[in-house]
C-alpha cells in the first residue's frame, strides 16, 4: 500500500488526526458501544453473528481498514471518529458518540497490479446509502429479536448486564 504525496506538509501524525478526529458531529444515530456491538444483518442460524464493526464487512461498504493509533484507539475505519463524553441533548446523559469526519467521503483507494494507493481529498469509494440501510436493519433485528438483543445487551452492559439494565437499554432515547 502506498500513499499519493501530499505535500511536505502532510505526515503520517497528520493524515491520522484527518482521517479520525472528530469534527463535532456525532452522525451516527446510537452511541459508539451500541455500533461496536450490533451484529450484521440477516439470520443466522448457528448462532451469533458477525459484527457490523468488523473491518472486512465495512469494507465491502468502500471504508478503509484503519488501524489503531493514538486518534483511532479502536481501530475503526478511515473516516470514523468518536467523540467520547458527549451530552445528550434529549436527556442530559453523558455518553460516547460515534461518527463521520470528513475522510469517510473524501479519502480514497484504488489497486494497481497488486499494490493499493490510498489518496485524501478525493472521492472515496464508500456507500454511505447501503450503510444506511445495513446500520438501520441491524438495529431493527436487534429491537425485535429477543435472541439477538440478549446478545447485543451482554456486549454492551458487560458486568451489568442484568434484567434491569437490559430492560433500560431498552427504552427509547438511552444511551449508555
Amino acid at each position: 500500500m502506498v500513499w499519493l504525496e501530499q505535500g511536505d506538509d502532510w505526515r503520517g501524525s497528520q493524515r491520522d488526526w484527518f482521517h479520525h478526529v472528530s469534527q463535532g458531529t456525532a452522525t451516527l444515530p446510537i452511541p459508539f458501544e451500541w455500533f461496536m456491538a450490533l451484529e450484521q444483518p440477516g439470520v443466522n442460524l448457528f448462532g451469533a453473528g458477525e459484527l457490523v464493526s468488523a473491518p472486512d464487512y465495512l469494507a465491502r461498504l468502500g471504508f478503509i481498514p484503519g488501524e489503531i493509533s493514538r486518534f483511532n484507539q479502536s481501530g475503526l475505519p478511515v473516516g470514523f471518529a468518536v467523540d467520547y463524553g458527549v451530552t445528550s441533548p434529549v436527556d442530559g446523559r453523558r455518553y460516547n458518540a460515534i461518527g463521520f469526519t470528513c475522510a469517510a467521503c473524501h479519502t480514497g483507494q484504488m489497486t494497481y497490479r497488486g499494490t493499493s494507493i490510498r489518496y485524501d481529498g478525493g472521492p472515496a469509494m464508500t456507500d454511505i446509502t447501503e450503510f444506511t440501510i445495513v446500520l438501520f436493519l441491524a438495529m431493527f433485528e436487534t429491537r425485535y429479536s429477543e435472541v439477538r438483543f440478549d446478545r447485543f445487551a451482554a456486549r454492551v452492559l458487560g458486568e451489568r448486564n442484568t434484567g434491569a439494565n437490559r430492560r433500560d437499554l431498552k427504552k427509547p432515547s438511552r444511551p449508555t
